[in-house]
């Protein structure tokens, strides 16, 4: 027996979807991490915490100005992308608004751009795992289809309702991926304590 994968529920006649509700976490555990992880390149929870003032609406007005751009079949007019409910983001959009807003706080506060991005990364690949989470209730970034039915099992592949068929489980594969990259940014930053500024920037880069 298939069940069907619910997107959300209704909550006093507003319409919640389980992707936003794993963003907003995504987002409070990812400020939580880089709180415990600020004194590793000198700096204090309450940076982090202002910090997080300026990078979460720049990361996500970044991740709906680049869906326009990329997805504009999406949008009836460029104002729609501040209408948060109707959908659409993107993680490389994101990515920049979050890196604008480093940039801006580090400039106003004057600290070492390469010293919070540092502190960032590990956050930000820890969300990026959590936030594929919302693709597997929204039933997206999903692969090729898999007619072998020895095959058909999460998490190597995942059922469709839209298409009624099994398709390859991509979103985990990244979940996975995502995980073991926020897991060596630690050890980098924890254990080994790397301490030249820009190198964890560098590495999330290049794993990513």
């Amino acid at each position: 027996m298939i069940l069907s994968i619910p997107k959300g529920f209704s909550l006093f006649g507003l319409e919640v979807r389980f992707y936003g509700i794993i963003m907003a976490i995504a987002m409070a555990i990812g400020v939580f991490v880089a709180c415990k992880n600020a004194k590793y390149r000198n700096l204090k929870a309450d940076d982090i915490l202002i910090l997080a003032l300026y990078v979460l609406p720049f990361a996500v007005i970044g991740a709906r100005i680049f869906s326009f751009v990329s997805e504009r079949d999406l949008y009836d007019s460029f104002w729609q992308v501040f209408n948060l409910r109707t959908g659409g983001m993107s993680i490389f959009g994101g990515i920049i608004g979050g890196a604008i807003a480093i940039l801006v706080y580090s400039l106003i506060h004057k600290k070492n751009f390469l010293a919070v991005a540092d502190i960032a990364v590990p956050s930000l690949i820890l969300g990026q795992a959590i936030g594929r989470w919302g693709n597997f209730f929204n039933q997206e970034v999903y692969g090729f289809e898999v007619t072998n039915p020895n095959l058909q099992w999460f998490p190597f592949s995942v059922f469709i309702d839209e298409t009624s068929t099994w398709h390859l489980a991509t979103f985990f594969y990244e979940f996975m991926l995502n995980v073991l990259i926020f897991v060596v940014l630690i050890l980098m930053l924890r254990k080994f304590k790397v301490k030249e500024k820009g190198v964890l920037m560098a590495s999330y880069l290049i794993m990513y």
